[in-house]
This record gives structure tokens, C-alpha cells and sequence, in this order.
């Protein structure tokens, strides 16, 4: 089966086809266009109709567009927002702090089967997350090295989860937010602050979804 995954933004998609599980080749970015929808055909003009799957979510109305187009051609979509409910982590990511309606899906789709890595670390190094800034003596770094490789969507889902979580404290479950707000106080630049958090986050959401599957 071919999985053809669509994240929606405002003026264009970005596109990931995968066969059988496996990324065929990098994802790739589509406008909302005759001429972006026709990249999209052009890419999959070989494979059988009946053999693709698209999956994508429901974003107020920037979905439309692609939506409208493929459902006049006749391919099988599926909104990411109810195939994720089926899953049996779907409610224990639901309620960690910073997860919405509308990014908890992502955030599973991104990291997938957490069965697939060997622990917390093993997750945290496919989003090339690097370690907190380095210190010794008196001397602090106050910039990090971000990878470009790895999985750059997990890291955007990543930082629009810690943006969310910082901009209201939780009443319970704080210990990402405290943990962000632990290394502000100890005048670590912002961008290192949400990178601490999100390894932290990804520790705790390794640990809760595996439990589901044990």
C-alpha cells in the first residue's frame, strides 16, 4: 500500500510517500496550485489507484483545496485526526501537557511505533536533538549546535508543543514546564530552555506510550 501523508499549512502541503511502511524519498512541498496539485499527480501517476491511501489532517479550511481535488479524482483519504484515535496511545499523549486536538496526531504520526527504538535516548537522537549546552568552570555556551539532519518535522511538532506548554502553567503534570522555566532561571538562552524541554518531554512520552504496548 502506498501511504501518502499531506501536512497542511496555509499556502502549501508537504508531501511523504511511503510503500509498505518505508519513505520512498524525501518529502517534498506542493502550493496550493493547479500547478503544485499537478507536481502531486505527476509523482504518483504509476502507482495503482486503488493501492493509495492518502492521510492528512483536517486544519480549518487550508485543507479544502488538496481535499476537494482528490476526492473529485476518486482517491481514498483519511483524516489523520480519526485514524489517531484508534490507536491505543492516542488518550495518554492526548493528555500530556501542550497536546491539542490538532497536534496530538502529529506528534504520534512523527514518532510512530515507539516499540521501533531501543529507549528514550534512541528517540530523542532520531529528531538530532543534541545535549544541553556545554559548562565547565565559569564558561557557559550560550548557543547549541540544532542538526539539520534527522527528523525535522518531529522537532517542529517538538517546539509548537513547548510553546504551547510554556504559555499557560499546568496546575498538574508540570514537570516539563518547570523544567523549562528551571533552566531560565539559570539564564540559559530561550532557544536552549525549549530544547532541554523537549528532550524531557520526549523521555516522558517514550515512557507512558511504552507502557501502553507492554
Amino acid at each position: 500500500m502506498y501511504a501518502i501523508g499531506i501536512d497542511v499549512s496555509k499556502s502549501k502541503s508537504t508531501i511523504a510517500i511511503n510503500l509498505n511502511g518505508i519513505l520512498l524519498e524525501k518529502p517534498f512541498e506542493i502550493k496550493h496550485t493547479n500547478e503544485g496539485f499537478d507536481m502531486l499527480l505527476e509523482k504518483i501517476k504509476e502507482f495503482p489507484k486503488e493501492a493509495i491511501k492518502f492521510v492528512m489532517e483536517a486544519t480549518g479550511i487550508y485543507h479544502l483545496p488538496i481535499l476537494l481535488k482528490l476526492l473529485e479524482l476518486k482517491y481514498f483519504i483519511a483524516q489523520m485526526n480519526e485514524l489517531a484515535r484508534e490507536l491505543p496511545e492516542y488518550d495518554i499523549v492526548r493528555k500530556m501537557k501542550g497536546i491539542g486536538n490538532k497536534i496530538c496526531p502529529r506528534i504520534i504520526a512523527e514518532i510512530g511505533d515507539v516499540r521501533k527504538y531501543k529507549n528514550a535516548n534512541s528517540l530523542i537522537a532520531s529528531a538530532r536533538i543534541d545535549t544541553p549546552p556545554y559548562q565547565s568552570g565559569k564558561f557557559t555556551a550560550t548557543n547549541i549546535h540544532i542538526s539539520k539532519r534527522g527528523n525535522k518535522y518531529l522537532r517542529k511538532c517538538g517546539y509548537e508543543i513547548m510553546k504551547s506548554l510554556k504559555a499557560t502553567k499546568p496546575t498538574n503534570d508540570s514537570s516539563v514546564y518547570d523544567y523549562i522555566v528551571k533552566k531560565e532561571i539559570e539564564g540559559k538562552p530561550m532557544d536552549v530552555c525549549k530544547i532541554a524541554g523537549l528532550n524531557k518531554f520526549l523521555r516522558i512520552y517514550y515512557a507512558r506510550v511504552k507502557e501502553v504496548y507492554n
